[in-house]
């Protein structure tokens, strides 16, 4: 995380124009008009990058308007990940109750490399005893969920006091896919040991922490036993498997002990893993109880 105080504090971002993978900026092209860092500027960079100059912008905008803030920047991105400190919405010229969480957005959202309304969906908000209300929106590129990304605005009246999250700026892929999900699944199948079954399907854009965003279908599927599930992520385009991994937390080893009403334990080993029931009721039943608890 990287400390600022304003006006001219270091920023722990990269240089605009520097930095591994970064071109250098046309300066004929810099957010340097006011107002900086307003949304619906036009994105440039890497996919899945933004371009440092706009982070600047956006980042001294915020330091105008507050006098404490604390800033994280995603190095990877070049957009920020996480803001805290006490910044004013509208300057008291908002009504009470309008959309805070959104104006925030619209005026600082280059900051966390939102540079388009469209960009994110509201997916729920809650105000809790204290007042304080919590919004949280989703990333989404036209119209299709960008998988995993979110950001959440925490405000009190019209102060935004916290912000986290991870956008993945400048997506540029298309949205139709070249291959179905019917298509998918069968490649899935043809490489798996086991029967599988396709439990939910999705499309939408896939952001891995290192590599460029791309369309996929998000695909859930059980295997034959009520402890396999997997979910597949496959390129949309190719239909070649990206990656996969398990839904359900691995299981752990469960070996139950008799101490046989002593001090010294563990004990005597009496049932472990799935051996049939030993015929102990008491045995039976922690043994048991502490599976379904796991």
């Amino acid at each position: 995380m990287t400390s600022v105080a304003p006006p001219q504090a270091a920023t722990g971002i990269p240089a605009a124009g520097g930095g591994p993978g970064v071109p250098e900026p046309d300066e004929s092209r810099l957010p340097v008009a006011e107002p900086p860092a307003r949304i619906g500027i036009r994105p440039s960079g890497a996919p899945g990058r933004q371009d440092p100059a706009l982070t600047h912008a956006a980042l001294q905008r915020v330091l105008e308007d507050t006098q404490h803030a604390a800033v994280a920047i995603d190095e990877r991105s070049n957009a920020a990940t996480f803001f805290s400190g006490s910044l004013p919405i509208g300057r008291g010229s908002i009504a009470p109750d309008a959309d805070i969480a959104g104006a925030f957005v619209s005026e600082y959202g280059s900051l966390f490399g939102v540079n388009h309304p469209a960009m994110l969906r509201p997916v729920e908000s809650d105000t809790d005893v204290l007042g304080i209300t919590t919004t949280r929106f989703e990333q989404v590129h036209e119209g299709l969920p960008v998988f995993g990304q979110q950001l959440i605005v925490h405000h009190r009246d019209d102060e935004v006091t916290a912000v986290a999250g991870r956008i993945v700026p400048n997506i540029r892929t298309g949205i139709r896919p070249a291959v179905g999900v019917d298509e998918v699944l069968d490649g899935i199948r043809r490489t798996a040991t086991i029967d599988l079954t396709p439990r939910e399907s999705q499309l939408g854009i896939y952001a891995p922490d290192e590599g460029t965003p791309s369309l996929a279908w998000r695909i859930d599927v059980d295997g034959e036993r009520d402890d396999e599930r997997w979910r597949y992520m496959v390129d949309a385009s190719s239909g070649k498997v990206i990656e996969h991994w398990s839904l359900l937390p691995p299981i752990a080893p469960r070996d139950t002990f008799d101490a046989q009403n002593n001090w010294m334990v563990p004990g005597t080993l009496v049932r472990s893993n799935d051996e049939p029931p030993t015929g102990r009721e008491v045995v039976d039943a922690a043994h048991d109880n502490i599976g379904k608890v796991w």
